[in-house]
């Protein structure tokens, strides 16, 4: 009876301390490390100085996954990480500081970056308001000029990336390459003709069988079609396109900056509000995002695309796909894919043509290199794995 009693003890003793032992190490792990300093333990920044911008903040689960992703994605394509970024002029031209809130922002074209310079403008001191939406986009963009990185020494760079809050937002880039596409040469406003001057015209010229003079002159009706071919036989390996869809690996290096939060457009309103409550500037309120139909056109422009042409541009933006944990499901979940495998025969279902429907459940379809395979019957899409 008694030896039965003192085993009881025994094991409520043992469980307790088991409990109290994950308790400690939960506790130590969530407010020794930051996001930031993981990446960092890790090598992908060979900076000696460790951030603690953000070691108190209390970043959700959500953002800590996306970073330790990218950090893996990273480690899997180190060439990326090799070289620093204070002589890449781009980079710290694209970066915008704010030296009052140990801020750095990469700001990404066509991920909601008009409204991130309005709330910088805020933040800086620059205007007199908190209401980021009485700020005209024209002005904006013209004052956040004032305040890029590329504006400061490479001594100064250096310790703003060393010790400043580093973030940025990016986007599905076909998601964003359709948006891109849309407001630049396909919309009738105004800042479009340039770039309907610029591009289109060269892309109806080069692209175009039999176009009309009016074609020539204007470049103001060019196809998604003719957009995804001038961009697969131009664009290299997309660090010399323009900004406005240009790969978002070349135009922030997340591999090299150790970013400490990614936001993502999918999530925009919430990840915005999130960072400005914690950099302490909860006052200030991420404008509500307006109703896009962006989604919508990427099914509608990209089923007049052929799948050498999807394949040709999925490699053109493929490091963002990997980094961001991005894939081709989001295009549509009623198009269906084609794929074969003919690199791993010992995966039986996979080697061999298939089709199949994209369901809601999210999975990694882009761990390895797949061959595209056409449908003479469907029009599809391609699962590249």
């Amino acid at each position: 009876m008694g030896s039965n009693i003192f085993l009881k003890i025994t094991i409520y003793v043992l469980v307790f301390f088991s409990f109290c032992v994950v308790f400690f190490e939960i506790f130590w792990f969530s407010h020794s490390f930051s996001p930031g300093d993981i990446k960092k333990s890790k090598g992908l920044v060979s900076s000696p100085t460790v951030s603690g911008a953000l070691i108190n903040k209390n970043w959700s689960l959500t953002h800590f996954e996306r970073l330790e992703y990218l950090t893996s994605q990273c480690l899997s394509y180190g060439h990326l990480n090799k070289s620093t970024v204070l002589e890449d002029e781009q980079v710290l031209e694209h970066i915008l500081v704010d030296k009052k809130h140990k801020l750095l922002y990469c700001y990404v074209p066509k991920v909601a970056c008009t409204n991130w310079k309005r709330i910088f403008l805020i933040l800086v001191g620059q205007v007199n308001t908190t209401n980021p939406s009485s700020i005209p986009a024209d002005v904006a963009h013209k004052l956040t000029m004032n305040y890029k990185l590329s504006n400061f020494s490479k001594l100064e760079v250096q310790n703003f990336l060393d010790t400043f809050t580093k973030f940025l937002f990016v986007r599905h880039p076909f998601e964003r390459l359709v948006s891109a596409f849309h407001n630049k040469l396909e919309q009738r406003y105004s800042s479009s003709k340039y770039f309907q001057s610029r591009f289109g015209k060269h892309i109806i010229k080069t692209f175009r069988v039999r176009p009309t003079n009016h074609s020539l002159s204007h470049g103001d009706d060019v196809t998604f079609n003719e957009f995804a071919n001038f961009l697969i036989k131009n664009g290299g390996d997309g660090a010399d396109m323009n900004e406005h869809w240009r790969p978002v690996h070349h135009l922030c290096q997340p591999c090299k900056i150790n970013y400490d939060f990614v936001g993502k457009h999918e999530t925009l309103y919430e990840d915005a509000n999130l960072l400005l409550k914690e950099m302490g500037v909860p006052e200030v309120k991420f404008p509500s995002p307006p109703v896009s139909d962006t989604r919508q056109r990427i099914t509608q422009q990209f089923l007049n695309l052929s799948h050498t042409t999807i394949a040709q541009l999925y490699k053109l933006f493929q490091m963002d796909f990997k980094l961001f944990n991005y894939d081709l499901k989001a295009i549509s979940n009623s198009i269906t894919y084609v794929y074969v495998d003919e690199f791993d025969t010992s995966d039986k279902q996979l080697n061999k043509t298939s089709t199949m429907g994209v369901s809601n459940e999210s999975h990694d379809i882009f761990n390895s290199p797949k061959e595209i395979v056409a449908s003479s019957e469907n029009k599809t899409l391609p699962l590249i794995r």
